[in-house]
């Protein structure tokens, strides 16, 4: 989370799937909780922009 100059607060990830693409000794099974985690809070960002999609 950071706050912006016009003290707004913002949540912020970055793409990990290029961090993991160049790490070799990454257990598989970690990599897809990683990503997992990350698309489920892709997600949630989306719904608090947009709303929830019924």
């Amino acid at each position: 989370m950071y706050k912006d100059n016009n003290k707004q607060i913002w949540l912020a990830i970055f793409d990990i799937s290029s961090l993991l693409q160049g790490s070799k000794n990454i257990d598989p099974v970690v990599k897809i909780q990683v990503l997992k985690i990350q698309e489920d809070l892709l997600k949630i960002m989306h719904s608090g922009a947009y709303g929830i999609e019924n």
